[in-house]
């Protein structure tokens, strides 16, 4: 898998709109690299470490086996 992403590529990765990564770059959450001339380019690893710590707030802890609540 290639570490450079395009627009697209990161946009398939985080699951989101063009405008959505253009406001995580805008916002600091995310960073978009080679900005010029060349293009912006994105980290995928960086894309992947995002899912992830999202997907990480957003789950509630599950309760202990046997535990009433």
């Amino acid at each position: 898998m290639k570490e450079r992403l395009n627009w697209r590529e990161a946009c398939e990765v985080l699951g989101c709109s063009k405008s959505t990564l253009y406001r995580l770059v805008a916002n600091g959450q995310l960073r978009a690299f080679g900005v010029g001339s060349r293009g912006r380019w994105y980290s995928r690893t960086e894309c992947e470490r995002f899912v992830l710590d999202r997907c990480g707030m957003a789950v509630a802890p599950l309760a202990k086996a046997g535990a009433s609540g």
